[in-house]
């Protein structure tokens, strides 16, 4: 069973900041919001074997609030790199068409689609393979939380329009079977 957390928020999150790799630190919020995430799960019983978190700073204080035992940091977990498009601001709608075809080709000198969705599911077979019967946390991000939808729904086909925004904090569970 895989756990995802999406990081708690950032000042750029509040400002609706498009933020990929720029490696931004938990705001107050972001901190109560992975404290409130730390509740929920002792409240469920839930108890991990391991947990892998993206490198960024948000990611990582987000895995630790959440996780006593040892983070693995992994590069592949990282979120989209959007190039000169970080640190954009704009509506969701417009972020979304960012990641939909046919605009997923590799734009404002970004890391494209393909790329970003080839990296999150060599993560999720190694998981698979070394992993299967445990209980894995992993901590990311919202692109992130995307691809990995679309790999355990197996119906992703480049487009990320059908999936809804996922809160800073959110838990998505999928099953590694």
């Amino acid at each position: 069973m895989i756990y995802f957390i999406r990081h708690g928020q950032t000042d750029w999150n509040k400002a609706g900041r498009l933020q990929g790799r720029t490696n931004n630190p938990l705001n107050e919020t972001g901190i109560k919001q992975v404290t409130n995430t730390r509740e929920s799960l002792e409240k469920l019983g839930v108890k991990f074997d391991l947990c892998f978190s993206s490198p960024l700073v948000r990611a990582v204080q987000t895995a630790k609030g959440v996780y006593d035992g040892e983070v693995f940091l992994d590069n592949r977990l990282l979120e989209r790199d959007f190039g000169d498009a970080e640190g954009a601001t704009g509506t969701w709608a417009q972020y979304m068409d960012f990641y939909t075809p046919p605009n997923d080709r590799k734009t404002y000198n970004s890391e494209s689609v393909e790329e970003f969705q080839a990296r999150i599911y060599s993560f999720y077979e190694e998981i698979k393979k070394k992993h299967a019967d445990r209980t894995v946390l992993v901590v990311a991000h919202g692109g992130v939380a995307f691809i990995s939808r679309g790999y355990f729904k197996k119906d992703f086909n480049g487009d990320h329009s059908h999936f809804p925004d996922m809160q800073n904090g959110e838990i998505l569970i999928f099953d590694t079977v």
